[in-house]
């Protein structure tokens, strides 16, 4: 897979979507839509973090969260450096000494599918955890704790940032003539054996993407289910005092987790599809009989991502007190907004 999004130009015959078309649906997307998303969503995410550290790091919900709101961020920076290079303005100015489209596969589509990929198996890992806890409430102390959360953290962002050492290998940055504006301008350059290597590397990558996507599917699955029967048996069941409220916590969480990964399956479907589109189409690609509705379908795409990195501050507000409560807190603003906003509804 290609990340790095380009204008289309000539294509062969039997286009679905036409070059016009597909060039203003692009520049809709990723100069317009993508700033406007990305920017919110980083700014959420500023937040979720400011939160994360003030409540403390020791439990391996928040610890997980905090991992992910990074990958979050990571991911929504490197979407606004990509419209930021795809502008018009940017992308033909004379300013800068380099091709911006070319320099942005590197600096800001490769750290998109890095963070992208971390996204994906901190998902699926706070998935599992909140699985156990369900399925063995009595057993998740001791198998999921802090040092190994941490630890799982720590092997999932080396590991994914790992996986595109040999995409950095073939692909550098250099000074190239291009003809078509006369200049010597900084653009990508390729080694030999560049196409083999790189489509082992984006193979590999697309089977860890299903795969994470598959293992949030089914624990998703998994966890509604068992929410289910704990919530019957709860209804059933006479038990009261402290060991109520501890279950009642961990229900809440469950279902907090739970909406965070169906928003992930949701939101992450479209690129999944694309993906096994493009190994089940060979003419489905860059540069190939469908290379418009390819750009088009990936630029979409990536508005699903940037919204799936944005909405979770507004999920663990709705959900969770101990955020709400340390949300407060740390931003005193919002409080009183929120108390000026009733007083004025009471007036009316």
């Amino acid at each position: 897979m290609n990340s790095s999004i380009e204008t289309s130009g000539p294509s062969p015959d039997g286009k679905i979507i036409d070059d016009q078309t597909t060039n203003v649906l692009l520049l809709l997307n990723i100069v317009s839509i993508y700033a406007i998303v990305c920017s919110f969503g980083v700014c959420t995410n500023v937040i979720n973090l400011v939160v994360f550290v003030k409540q403390g790091l020791r439990d391996t919900v928040n610890m997980t969260l905090f991992g992910l709101a990074i990958a979050d961020m990571g991911s929504l920076l490197a979407l606004l450096l990509m419209s930021l290079c795809y502008n018009p303005v940017f992308l033909y100015s004379d300013i800068v000494p380099f091709k911006a489209n070319e320099v942005s596969y590197l600096l800001s589509g490769m750290p998109r599918v890095c963070f992208t990929r971390i996204i994906s198996w901190c998902t699926a890992f706070i998935s599992f955890e909140r699985c156990i806890c369900v399925l063995f409430p009595l057993k998740v102390r001791t198998l999921i704790t802090p040092t190994r959360t941490k630890w799982v953290l720590i092997t999932i962002y080396v590991t994914m940032a790992a996986s595109l050492i040999p995409v950095y290998y073939t692909t550098r940055m250099d000074w190239k003539f291009y003809p078509g504006r006369n200049k010597t301008l900084l653009g990508l350059v390729f080694i030999k054996n560049r196409e083999m290597i790189d489509r082992l590397t984006f193979g590999l990558g697309s089977f860890i993407a299903v795969c994470s996507f598959l293992c949030v599917s089914v624990c998703t699955l998994v966890l509604i289910v068992g929410l289910k029967k704990k919530s019957k048996w709860r209804q059933q069941s006479t038990m009261a005092g402290k060991s109520e409220g501890a279950s009642e916590r961990d229900k809440r969480i469950g279902k907090m987790v739970a909406i965070i990964s169906s928003i992930f399956i949701i939101t992450f479907l479209p690129i999944n599809a694309i993906q096994i589109g493009m190994s089940l189409e060979p003419e489905f690609g860059k540069g190939k009989r469908y290379t418009n509705i390819f750009h088009v379908s990936w630029s979409f795409a990536y508005i699903f991502e940037a919204i799936s990195s944005t909405v979770n501050i507004f999920i663990y507000l709705k959900m969770s007190s101990k955020y709400k409560e340390t949300f407060y807190q740390v931003f005193p603003f919002f409080v009183k907004s929120k108390e000026n906003e009733q007083k004025t509804e009471d007036r009316e």
